[in-house]
């Protein structure tokens, strides 16, 4: 693992090697469940699930279709209890796409 400023670079276990460019710091032989937000030739960034109410603004704005603004309405409405909350803060759409991306205790 390197971290360089907010992603973390490791290599995933076996098959082919790709470069993984995970948002958030991390410890040197930690294993990260973490979701997919992009990719390129050979890497892949991604966002590790975590609690919605932990995470960074920069971690929820890696989600597609999810940009600053909608962010920051998380960030300042935390803490957020339930999906249907949630879902009253950024919409129904937005709170479904956030919750492949991060768990609600």
């Amino acid at each position: 693992v390197e971290i360089k400023g907010k992603i973390s670079f490791a290599r995933q276990l076996a098959t082919y090697p790709l470069l993984v460019g995970i948002y958030g710091e991390f410890e040197r032989d930690e294993f990260v469940d973490a979701r997919v937000v992009d990719y390129g030739m050979r890497s892949i960034s991604a966002i590790p699930k975590i609690d919605i109410n932990e995470a960074k603004l920069y971690q929820i704005e890696a989600v597609a279709g999810i940009g600053k603004r909608t962010a920051g309405k998380i960030v300042a409405s935390r803490p957020i209890r339930s999906y249907e909350q949630l879902s009253r803060i950024v919409g129904e759409e937005k709170a479904r796409i956030l919750k492949e991306y991060f768990i609600i205790r």
